[in-house]
Order: C-alpha cells, then structure tokens, then sequence
C-alpha cells in the first residue's frame, strides 16, 4: 500500500467516527432493543383506544407492550384466631400470608 493510500483510508476512517459519534449515520448508533415490563407482554400492535397497551420505542426501535391482566380478586387473611400485624413483636410468633400479590403478617393467637 502507498503512503497516499493510506492517508486516504486514515481519512474516511476519521470521518466515520467523526459522523457516528454525532449521529449523522447508523454507525456507532444506540444498540439497545425496548422490552415490556415484567407485568406486560409483547404483542404485533395495540387496538385503537386500549388503554392497557403501549407503545415502547428505544434507539429507532418500537415494540408493543400489553399490560397482563390481574385476575387475582383474593385478599390474604390470617388464621382463625389470629391477628395481623404491622411487624411482628419480638417476643410473639408470627408467619406471612400472601395472596394475589399482597403480603400480610400475622402473629399466632397465645
């Protein structure tokens, strides 16, 4: 290779990085996919007007997001005789109960 060859190469590799580091090209770009929220799933597009479905771009890129719907309608309850309790005291005994998502503490009746 020529000296000349290699200035020339030197420069449009210098004009390369020059424009993807302003972003004037796809080189060098964001490489980073969207993705839904744990509570959401992806789907090929939202319906007009449904709320629990959003669009999510990142870098150029747009998925669909549709939120999952949370059937769950139980509510957690201690046991009979049982009582619940903000934090348990330290001289009682207690356990946790969840449902739906929800955590309570009880504390065992003496």
């Amino acid at each position: 290779m020529t000296l000349s060859t290699l200035r020339r190469l030197s420069a449009a590799l210098l004009l390369t990085l020059t424009l993807s580091a302003c972003g004037d090209d796809a080189i060098g770009q964001c490489e980073a996919y969207p993705a839904c929220n744990a509570d959401q799933t992806e789907v090929e597009s939202c319906e007009e007007g449904d709320e629990s479905c959003h669009e999510n771009t990142l870098c150029g890129s747009t998925i669909y997001c549709q939120d999952i719907p949370n059937e769950c309608a139980a509510l957690p309850q201690c046991e009979a005789d049982d009582a619940e309790v903000e934090s348990c005291p330290t001289d009682a005994s207690c356990y946790d109960v969840t449902e739906c998502g929800a955590t309570i503490t009880c504390e065992r009746a003496a």
